[in-house]
């Protein structure tokens, strides 16, 4: 039940990652809820100088400035038009079924992801950070050899590039990332992020 107007309160202006869990659709409250945080996270995704402004219960106003990463997690994916879906990378579970060796080594892996470990993650991105920069380019670049797309390369060029930097501590190659961009299935991603505007309204 978190709302719009609780996360930009509790963020204002800072750049802390946003993660809201359970972002299904139970009726129509729940679906006017889950639109108004879309617009919130759909604002944070440009990287722009534009601020948010509020009106107060004291008369004047607030200003809020969307600038963080969100990530939701629901077992439906919520509605969402070809805007916000080009927007949101979907990232799909695989079913293990009642296999109980998965579950132990799966356990066990999550087991060692602490406060600490978290930190350590940190640490290591901004020390790399411009690997990270330089990663994101080269990934990018390899995307739009495969399939152009401004957004698509935008989108998904930067998770990657984070993959990268997660494998090795050097730049990825251009090698590398043509590899990565041919074994990672995006082709549902690709269609939506590629999707004009007015060919929407024709089809």
């Amino acid at each position: 039940n978190t709302t719009e107007a609780g996360i930009r309160k509790r963020v204002k202006c800072d750049e802390i990652p946003v993660i809201v869990d359970e972002f299904e659709n139970r009726g129509h409250k729940s679906s006017e809820i889950i639109q108004s945080v879309l617009d919130l996270f759909r604002m944070a995704w440009s990287e722009t100088d534009a601020v948010v402004l509020k009106g107060s219960a004291h008369g004047t106003s607030e200003e809020y400035q969307a600038r963080f990463a969100g990530i939701v997690t629901s077992i439906l994916q919520a509605s969402m038009s070809d805007a916000d879906q080009s927007r949101f990378a979907t990232i799909e579970l695989a079913p293990h079924e009642n296999d109980s060796e998965h579950w132990k080594k799966l356990d066990h892996n999550l087991s060692q992801i602490d406060e600490e470990y978290g930190n350590r993650l940190f640490s290591r991105i901004v020390r790399h950070m411009p690997t990270l920069l330089g990663n994101f380019k080269t990934m990018k670049a390899a995307l739009n050899r495969k399939a152009p797309g401004q957004r698509f390369g935008d989108q998904y060029g930067m998770l990657l590039a984070g993959y990268g930097l997660l494998m090795q501590d050097e730049p990825m190659s251009s090698d590398q990332a043509d590899q990565i961009a041919r074994h990672v299935a995006l082709e549902r991603a690709r269609e939506v992020s590629n999707k004009l505007d007015h060919q929407d309204c024709l089809d």
